[in-house]
């Protein structure tokens, strides 16, 4: 199962839910963000010495490019995935390597043709809202760009960081459509089984583990 987290506004929390519910479901998390992680500015070794996204979608065996995280297995982002270009066909070679595992894609940040090729593989995509005009009007444009390019991806908004009557706000905007929605307040730690069972239903060797002998 692909789930792909997207981000409607910077601060929406979509790197946090992203992380928990890979560690929740004990699966793979993938930062697919163009973004730059404050590690990579102390770094000395060259650029290419970094195994990350861009490794595996040019085709580097998981193997090489899988971390152990908290709980969970993850495959860390690129400072210049902005900078570069990866042939659709070379992305959906790579995906299709993927186990049975759960994959939860952080897409915190975006292009158009990142959220179309994630879109194409996912089996659902969780769209993150706050009470903000910005996140309601980005969560339009990404339901417009979907249909528009006839993705069959199932839609989920979540409603997240709420603060008191935030919801009831939420609810009052008619083209939002929540009745499949997801509620998050302020304090709860974003975190769900998407499989319907217990976060901690016990422990489970993920199928990235067993690849690099953990």
């Amino acid at each position: 199962m692909i789930a792909v987290i997207i981000s409607t506004v910077g601060g929406c929390g979509t790197s946090t839910m992203a992380r928990d519910f890979a560690r929740e479901a004990k699966g793979l998390l993938i930062e697919a963000s163009n973004r730059t992680r404050v590690q990579d500015l102390f770094l000395d070794e060259a650029i290419d010495a970094i195994e990350d996204y861009m490794d595996f979608l040019r085709g580097k065996p998981l193997s090489d490019v899988v971390i152990q995280g908290d709980g969970y297995d993850f495959i860390q982002g690129n400072i210049f995935h902005d900078l570069e270009e990866i042939d659709d066909e070379d992305f959906f070679k790579a995906v299709q390597n993927f186990g049975d595992d759960d994959v939860f894609v952080d897409l915190s940040r975006y292009r158009e043709k990142d959220l179309l090729n994630w879109a194409k593989v996912a089996d659902a995509i969780y769209c993150v809202v706050v009470n903000r005009p910005g996140s309601v009007r980005n969560l339009d444009r990404i339901r417009f760009i979907l249909r528009r390019n006839k993705c069959p991806a199932k839609v989920v908004v979540v409603l997240n960081r709420l603060k008191p009557g935030d919801r009831e706000a939420l609810e009052g905007i008619e083209t939002l459509y929540l009745d499949d929605a997801l509620y998050f307040n302020e304090v709860q730690k974003p975190s769900f089984s998407l499989k319907g069972g217990r976060a901690d239903g016990g422990e489970k060797k993920s199928f990235w583990s067993f690849l690099k002998g953990r």
